[in-house]
């Protein structure tokens, strides 16, 4: 039976149709949620709820559990979607636990123009490649676990440069859920296919009989298998949070996460050269050149093996502190900082030379000399420490000016983000150690093994899957390759204004952001060159060290205006920018910002009591600056270097309907 899924976020027919072992498997021994278990963020006056500032808090709707109505990552304060001049897409918690979704490409599929990517903490929204990631409005990579999701929000566009230096596709952000006001607890174990195993457990409630305290904790476990050999991920997730509220009017919160994540990662499939002669060579002297990838008899081989690994350790903190002080006047700020120890192991390069390596000879168009089909294998150990933080006060001031509703938010915020990236290979006389062995080969007769390794390899290193790694013998690892260190300090302030005219039914946004960045990079295994500019300043150093600063000035203009109840027409433009550390080879200055604008415009449907959600989307995205590096052909040197323009057309259509 073939099953057809449309991007229906609430539409759960089509997992049922599809089977999904995963969720098929999930057990029965999950605790019932009481009908109060609300989140504490919620303007209700009943004695079961927490109360908080409903400006900064969306309230929860268990009746439309998978199409949410509001969103704060799209203005940073609670808005009804379908208010926003812009596209807002959310995953709901309800959603996520019911299609059994765990993983951020899982639980993020459904969403159009999003493309997951291989590696951790990085996607792709409507064409353009991001690496940040909120989570609860503070920028770091994800690593938070569903059990501890309470939804998740997507801005598309440059709209996202709200939260400061960003690229311009937009940004994901993971928002955490509140404790609960009466004691709540749920405890789940899923199987399925390819050895998938998952075990996770919370508890939410009050911690004092006064009820001004309030906790909950999360943690789970889990481990995959994937089709691909040698492919696999377990990880573990735990987290605390406590909820103070002296008052109506005032909450602080503590919120504690830590993860860690092991994998044996997914790797493209294996590329494959052939040998093609060079014009100013002559035909006795070839090159290897891309011809292709391999297909079909090396599509679920990992080239890398069961060795290459890779092991994460998040470990963020959080304090909030809301508070209003009067009607007019309501206040968040918060602190945040992480730290993560990032450790990789890598085997290979993924490339597949069917003639072997090494010239060969060519007469009338064929090959002469023997040769042995190889797959290349490099060893590398990679350190990538990151850590950093940062802060954020929102003041929103609500008040009305003869038949306007007005909104003013402004908001001075701060992030810094630091990493050292340290690279080690094993070098002989000089080179990097590079040894081939023999994986497929069209001289094999027909039902022969394809991976057929070779005994000419380096006896230190071992062959095949055989790879001495770090681990074992730090010392064989003993070239320094890269040895980095990058800071960023991005300093914001920020004002918008959403004024509400004719009766709620036209809404204005209008809003603009400053940002003063600090850029600093060393790269200690460099020699020191270049002067100083007015734009960077070269550190007296003898290795390669320069700081720099650049600013930006960024906007954001939307309307909405509502035709009738339940359809709402909108248009919106908005730029961002994102800050390049890198110099210029050909001037030796820094490079400019990466700058984008783009533009949105379209319709949205809220039909049915909210179930049924339908958005038309007309957008352009413009990327100027882009930095791009490319080998010298003689020197064999890397120049980093301007491109050209960039850019994202597209209609987007986006249906939502919660049938029952």
């Amino acid at each position: 039976m073939k099953t057809v899924c449309f991007p229906l976020r609430a539409f759960a027919v089509c997992a049922v149709l599809a089977g999904s072992p995963a969720m098929f498997a999930q057990a029965a021994d999950q605790a019932a949620v009481p009908p109060s278990d609300q989140p504490a963020a919620s303007n209700s006056t009943s004695s079961d709820e927490v109360l908080t500032l409903p400006t900064f808090e969306v309230t929860g709707d268990q009746a439309h559990g998978y199409v949410a109505s509001q969103s704060t990552t799209g203005t940073r304060i609670a808005s009804n979607i379908a208010d926003l001049p812009f596209d807002v897409d959310v995953v709901t918690q309800p959603f996520m636990k019911d299609f059994a979704n765990f993983d951020q490409n899982d639980f993020l599929r459904f969403v159009p123009g999003y493309s997951p990517s291989e590696v951790t903490g990085q996607y792709q929204l409507r064409g353009f490649t991001s690496p940040v990631e909120l989570v609860d409005g503070f920028r770091r990579v994800g690593l938070v676990d569903v059990a501890d999701i309470d939804r998740v929000e997507i801005i598309q566009g440059p709209d996202a440069s709200i939260y400061g230096a960003i690229q311009p596709g937009g940004v994901v952000d993971y928002i955490t859920p509140q404790p609960t006001t009466t004691p709540a607890a749920e405890m789940s174990v899923v199987g399925g296919g390819e050895d998938f195993f998952r075990s996770s457990l919370w508890a939410s409630g009050p911690l004092n009989s006064a009820g001004t305290l309030f906790y909950r904790v999360s943690a789970a476990y889990q481990y995959n298998g994937y089709g691909e050999d040698f492919s696999s991920q377990k990880k573990g997730f735990e987290s605390v949070k406590v909820l103070y509220k002296p008052d109506n009017a005032t909450s602080v919160t503590f919120d504690f996460e830590h993860e860690e994540l092991y994998q044996h990662p997914f790797n493209q499939d294996l590329t494959v050269t052939e040998k093609l002669p060079m014009p100013w060579a002559g035909n006795n002297i070839t090159e290897s050149q891309y011809f292709g990838m391999t297909y079909p008899n090396l599509y679920d081989y990992d080239y890398a093996g069961p060795e290459s690994y890779d092991v994460y350790r998040m470990t963020s903190g959080t304090i909030t502190l809301e508070h209003q002080f009067n009607s007019v006047w309501n206040l968040k700020f918060g602190v945040n900082g992480f730290t993560q120890p990032y450790f990789d192991q890598l085997i290979g390069s993924g490339a597949y030379y069917p003639y072997g390596t090494g010239n060969v000879n060519i007469v009338n168009g064929q090959v002469t000399n023997a040769f042995t089909p190889e797959v290349k294998d490099q060893p590398q150990v990679d350190f990538k420490p990151q850590k950093g933080g940062g802060a954020q006060l929102d003041n929103l001031f609500h008040f009305k000016t003869g038949g306007i509703d007005n909104k003013l938010l402004l908001t001075a915020d701060y992030n810094d983000v630091n990493q050292r990236t340290v690279t080690y290979v094993p070098e002989v006389n000089g080179t990097q150690a590079t040894d081939y062995y023999a994986v497929y080969s069209p001289y094999n007769p027909a039902g022969a093994s394809y991976y057929t390794p070779q005994s000419s390899w380096d006896a230190a290193m071992g062959y095949g899957w055989n790879t001495t790694l770090y681990d074992n013998d730090p010392g064989l690892y003993n070239a320094l390759t890269t040895d980095q260190w990058t800071d960023s300090k991005d300093y914001g302030v920020m004002l918008v204004e959403h004024a509400s005219t004719f009766n709620d039914r036209l809404i204005l946004l209008a809003g603009g952001r400053y940002d003063y960045v600090r850029n600093d990079v060393a790269n200690y295994n460099i020699p020191a060159v270049g002067n100083a500019t007015s734009l960077v300043t070269v550190l007296p150093s003898p290795y390669q060290a320069f700081d720099y600063t650049t600013s930006a000035w960024t906007y954001q203009l939307g309307a909405t205006f509502k035709v009738v109840k339940g359809i709402n027409l909108y248009a919106n433009k908005s730029t961002a920018f994102n800050p390049q550390p890198q110099i210029d080879t050909d001037t030796g200055q820094a490079l400019p910002n990466n700058t984008s604008d783009g533009y949105d415009y379209g319709v949205k449907f809220t039909l049915v009591d909210q179930t049924l959600n339908l958005t038309l989307d007309r957008f352009s995205i413009n990327e100027h600056n882009l930095a791009q590096t490319e080998t010298d052909p003689v020197s064999g040197q890397k120049d980093t270097i301007l491109s050209g323009l960039q850019q994202a057309n597209g209609y987007q259509a986006e249906l939502s309907y919660q049938a029952t």
